[in-house]
């Protein structure tokens, strides 16, 4: 043992350290695919009547996640410092509630900076 830390501790600790930074880093990658989605209109081209439902059936989805996700999504835009973070894993979306958090915030800074 090392500091009082296991050598198999430490490895899965680290292990695991890096999946949630590399899921933070996926999540920044599927905003940016969501933003460039809608702009193409993807959900059409495959016979969805809207970009919710495309995300339902293909991205299984829930009708309020997948809104939660196109509403941060729009909103880093207008902030790259959040796509920023994301990418860099030092925010991820994936924590429960932390996207619908992160787009309320955006959502007030963004109008706070066009008023």
């Amino acid at each position: 043992m090392q500091g009082g830390i296991s050598i198999d501790c430490e490895r899965v600790h680290r292990t695991l350290k890096r999946i949630v930074k590399a899921r933070a880093s996926l999540d920044a990658q599927e905003a940016a695919a969501l933003r460039e989605a809608k702009r193409l209109r993807v959900w059409r081209e495959l016979g969805y009547g809207s970009m919710v439902q495309y995300m339902e059936a293909e991205l299984v989805y829930t009708a309020r996640v997948a809104m939660e996700r196109l509403r941060v999504a729009n909103a880093i835009e207008d902030l790259p410092v959040i796509a920023d973070l994301l990418d860099k894993g030092e925010l991820s979306l994936s924590r429960p509630g932390i996207a619908g958090r992160v787009s309320s915030a955006l959502t007030s800074t963004v109008g706070a900076v066009t008023v």
